[in-house]
């Protein structure tokens, strides 16, 4: 995808965590869903850990979209590819200069029982006062 980072998660367990966020938490990949904003936009490779923030304040990037995988695994860069493919920015997000992150699963994860991928959206803060 142009323009867009990938990231490789990976998890033992998954819980959903709530959407809404008062306080700066950790959390798994895994446990993330649509609504969540993160603090810190981690570097491309591997990403273990998060930390989420309330979205009303600054934050890095938001999940738009969760990708659920139907089929078995389809290699690493085919599930990169799938969840790039989900992460579609509207004109207004591109103008806005926001950019597209696709997560999908590692192999590692996918053995751990990880059946999706994240669309995040990058570099657009929330609306000020």
């Amino acid at each position: 995808m142009a323009g867009g980072t990938a990231g490789l998660l990976t998890t033992a367990a998954r819980r959903d965590l709530p959407v809404t966020v008062t306080a700066p938490r950790d959390a798994r990949p895994a446990q993330l869903v649509a609504g969540h904003c993160l603090e810190a936009l981690p570097p491309d490779g591997t990403v273990e850990h998060v930390r989420l923030t309330p979205c009303e304040g600054p934050h890095a990037a938001r999940v738009v979209s969760v990708y659920a995988f139907t089929d078995g695994w389809p290699g690493q860069a085919a599930a990169d590819a799938a969840v790039a493919r989900s992460c579609a920015l509207s004109d207004a997000e591109v103008a806005a200069g926001a950019r597209a992150v696709a997560w999908a699963p590692t192999e590692r994860g996918w053995r751990l029982g990880e059946r999706t991928g994240l669309c995040l959206v990058a570099g657009v803060r929330p609306a000020g006062p």
